[in-house]
Order: structure tokens, then sequence, then C-alpha cells
């Protein structure tokens, strides 16, 4: 006789088991509704959203984009790649450690504002709006803010009243046109030839000619061309020294400063209304750069004209 296998032995007494397990698994299923996880299963995972590239980047690739990117002249622009953004991760990782990020931001933040400038200038309000919020995270007290939003709010207000003017203007000059009429083209009257004179009996009396001497005119004199005025070209410097570094600021330990200023170029080539932007910082550099650009000489021009100059000392 063939001995019983162990397997089938232990097998018979799970059927009816596994048959009832099988039978309460459907009954959950058709209860419960379509779609739904099942009681106890781990929630799905939530993805964060992924990290700026600044954010992401050590402390020692910031600083090396930072300084390719002063090197390729992109000091603010463009947004997410330029100098400025790489130095405030940097000093946003490093609040408490070395300065030369903190030095870096305040030469680089006269550009800033010269580059907002410009784009209010040129009507271009976003480029001045992302320009004037990287100033403030730069320095949020920096004294030409103020300035700015004035004169970005006081370019958008000119460019709606410029619009809302022109607008007005084709709106009147449309009903202008509509209320006109149209003029109709009539056929001039017809006219009746003149009778012909009637001949007469008696000859004509002839009176005595008289000869009357027509004044020749005067010869006309040729007009004298107007000397055109001279084209306004490029400023050609004559002297422009580099304002001198201030034994005061030695005195004090400060080693670099910024100034940037506008002033006026006379038609004879001088240096006139000096005005300092801004001085970072103040009251070490302004007095030496002043001075200086009272001494600065260029060509005579066609006129005045205004230049922006912005004078990096680094001792």
């Amino acid at each position: 006789m063939r001995p019983s296998s162990p397997f089938r032995v232990a097998r018979t007494p799970m059927r009816p088991l596994a048959l009832a397990m099988l039978a309460a698994l459907a009954v959950a299923c058709s209860s419960g509704e379509p779609g739904a996880a099942p009681e106890g299963a781990p929630a799905p995972a939530v993805i964060a959203p992924a990290e700026p590239a600044a954010v992401a980047m050590a402390t020692d690739d910031l600083a090396s984009k930072a300084q390719q990117a002063v090197a390729d002249n992109r000091i603010y622009a463009p947004e997410g790649d330029n100098a400025i953004e790489f130095y405030l991760a940097q000093r946003e990782r490093e609040p408490t450690g070395e300065a030369s990020a903190e030095a870096a931001l305040i030469e680089l933040q006269p550009y800033a504002m010269m580059a907002a400038e410009q784009a209010i200038a040129g009507a271009d309000f976003p480029e001045a709006e992302r320009l004037i919020a990287l100033m403030v995270r730069i320095d949020a007290t920096a004294p030409s803010l103020a300035r700015l939003r004035e004169d970005l709010d006081a370019a958008r207000n000119a460019q709606a009243a410029a619009l809302a003017a022109a607008a007005e203007a084709a709106a009147e000059a449309a009903a202008e046109a509509a209320a006109t009429p149209t003029p109709t083209t009539t056929p001039p009257p017809a006219t009746r030839p003149a009778p012909a004179p009637r001949p007469s009996a008696e000859p004509p009396s002839r009176a005595p000619a008289t000869a009357v001497r027509t004044p020749s005119p005067a010869p006309a004199r040729p007009a004298t061309p107007a000397r055109p005025a001279p084209a306004a070209g490029p400023l050609v410097p004559v002297s422009t020294p580099f304002p001198p570094f201030p034994s005061e600021a030695i005195a004090r330990g400060r080693s670099m400063g910024s100034v940037p200023v506008r002033f006026t170029v006379r038609a004879n080539g001088r240096v006139a209304d000096v005005r300092v932007v801004e001085a970072r910082p103040e009251g070490l550099f302004e007095r030496t750069v002043i001075d200086t650009l009272g001494e600065w000489r260029f060509e005579p021009g066609a006129g005045d004209r205004t230049e922006t100059r912005t004078f990096n000392f680094r001792n």
C-alpha cells in the first residue's frame, strides 16, 4: 500500500478555511466603494516641490557662480542667473559667516538702482518692480527705495493719463466725423450768353496816350543759409581724474565704498550740479567725489547734458 503524502494530508483541512476567507474577501470588496483604498493602507507619498537652483547649491558653488556672473556682466539679469541673486543666497545661507557676500552686495546695489531708473524711464514697469525687489532684499532701509517707488508710480500715472487722453481725442474725432454731413455735388446753373455790343455810328474819341513807367522791382538779395547746430556726439574727456581715496576712511578702517552721482556737463565742457544719489557708507567718500568732479573738463559740445557715474573705492 502506497504511503500517503504529508502535503496531501496537510492540505485537506485547509481547504474549507481558504474558501471561507475568499468568501469574506468577496463580500468586503462588493460592499466597499469603488476606488477606495482599504482601511489601514498607507497614505500616498506627497512629492515636495523642487527647491530653486540657488537654494539647493552648496555655499562654495554659490560663491563661484556669483564671481562668474560678475565676470560675464550678469550683475542683475537675467532673473535667477545673476550675481546679486547668487550673493543673496550665499548671505542667507551664512548670515553670521564671512562678510564677502555682504561687501559684494554693497558694491552691486548701485547697478541695480541705475537699471531700475532706466526701466522706469523706458516704461518697463515689471522689470523695474523686479529690480526694486532685489534692492529690498539687499537693504530694505536704502534711502533710494522711496524715490524709486515714487518715480515708478509717477511714470505709471503719466502713462495712464496719456492713454486716456489719446482715447478721448480719438472718440472726439470719431464723433465729429459722424456729425459732419457729407457734401453733395450740384451742377452749376446754366448761364445765357451775353448779347454782342451794337456798333455805334460815331467813331470813338481817342484819348491822348500817356506813357506810364512801371518801376522795375529791386533785385532780391540771396538768403544767408543758417549755420547748422553742431550734433550732440559722445563726450570727449579732456581731464577726468579718479577721486583719491580719503584719509578719513583709512583712519576709520574702511577699505571700500561706492558713490553713484549725477552731474551736468555744460556746453563749455565744465561740470556743474553734482548730486550724490546714494553713498555707501555715508559721510566718507562723497566729498572727494564732488571736489574731483569740479575739476573735470570735457571738449565743448552743443549744449548741456546730464550724466550718471558710479565711483567704487577699494583700498
